[in-house]
């Protein structure tokens, strides 16, 4: 696989790791079969060492990958998880970075044309370039499972808006996963930091104050969906389920009211948008429809969705091949490479239980 090195070294891959080893394995083995040309950054703030363990015990199956692993306090909040981001980004030196979680793929060649992008916006009015999002499922949620839909996830071009309550407007938090200028990110998160915010709401708005992001028509990233996004395990064995609390409510007001404050709005125009911008994320994130939300990812597996999606299935096979080639061997090739899968995740439990 042929890249361009040189450009390859302006950018940083951050991969945020909270349990879920299983998928950071399938993470390092797609980074591998593609060859991937990026430093990969990996920050685990983990309950336990699970990922840790299973990085090393099969740390020979991706020894193409450039990686750093580095270990942080555990901490489940997204308070902490900022704090863990800010102290990252003040450790990278490459002009960009882009932030993947450990269940998502991504197009190399679009990586590529988004840094080109930003490389030849000399006035620096873009802080992020990204491509198109197609979410996925795989069978019964499974981490290796067979690959069962596969959609578009389209963006509100507000992105590209010239003024800044129009971009505020059309925000979306998978802003998070772009391509974006170190500086910018390295902002965001360090003001999330230390002004000490505990829901996402800040971290989603406050990059279309400090710019535009460009949004290319082509694949960018695979992200599944349906797995153990919102729920993860804790300490004591049980696990818990971002839903918005009272005091969540209040924090996001006082997030949506820095926003304003930082572009300099005030009067009517500031109180309108206000209201708009937090009746927007009260939307998002209302308990009952996230609840409802969760539930109909996980009826998936019902006979009634199987037959959905096995029509839905069926006119987007089409898709099926614009797929990173990990996700495409393991969709036609489902059951030998299950049972490779398989070989490895056994032989790193057997490693490290030994140790």
């Amino acid at each position: 696989m042929a890249y361009d090195l040189e450009l390859a070294k302006k950018l940083t891959i951050i991969t945020s790791l909270f349990g879920r080893s299983e998928m950071t394995l399938r993470h390092l083995l797609y980074l591998e079969a593609v060859r991937c040309p990026f430093k990969v950054y990996i920050t685990d703030g983990s309950f336990d060492d699970k990922n840790l363990e299973i990085i090393e015990a099969n740390k020979h199956r991706f020894s193409h990958v450039n990686y750093e692993y580095h270990r942080y306090p555990a901490g489940a909040g997204l308070l902490e998880f900022f704090k863990r981001m800010a102290d990252t980004l003040a450790k990278i030196t490459t002009p960009y970075v882009i932030r993947y979680d450990n269940d998502d793929f991504f197009e190399l060649d679009t990586l590529f044309q988004c840094i080109n992008f930003l490389e030849q916006d000399s006035k620096h009015e873009y802080i992020a370039c990204m491509g198109q999002i197609y979410p996925f499922t795989t069978r019964k949620n499974q981490c290796f499972g067979k690959l069962e839909s596969l959609w578009h996830w389209p963006f509100n071009r507000c992105y590209e808006s010239n003024t800044i309550e129009e971009r505020l407007r059309g925000y979306d938090d998978e802003y998070d996963s772009s391509v974006a200028r170190t500086t910018s990110m390295r902002e965001i998160y360090q003001k999330a930091a230390d002004g000490n915010l505990y829901t996402g709401c800040f971290v989603a708005l406050y990059p279309s104050s400090l710019g535009k992001t460009k949004i290319l028509p082509a694949p960018y990233t695979y992200k599944q969906i349906g797995h153990t996004i919102w729920q993860c395990p804790i300490q004591n064995g049980g696990s818990f389920t971002r839903l918005l609390t009272t005091d969540e409510i209040a924090e996001t007001q006082r997030e949506v009211d820095l926003i304003i404050e930082s572009i300099g709005l005030t009067g009517e125009r500031a109180d309108t948008l206000k209201k708009q911008l937090i009746l927007d994320w009260f939307g998002m994130q209302d308990p009952k429809t996230l609840r409802e939300f969760v539930q109909f990812l996980f009826y998936l597996d019902t006979n009634y969705f199987r037959k959905v999606l096995k029509l839905y299935n069926w006119f987007t096979v089409s898709w099926l091949r614009r797929l990173p080639a990990t996700i495409r061997y393991l969709y036609f090739n489902n059951s030998k490479t299950l049972q490779v899968i398989k070989q490895v995740l056994k032989q790193g439990r057997e490693l490290t239980e030994k140790q």
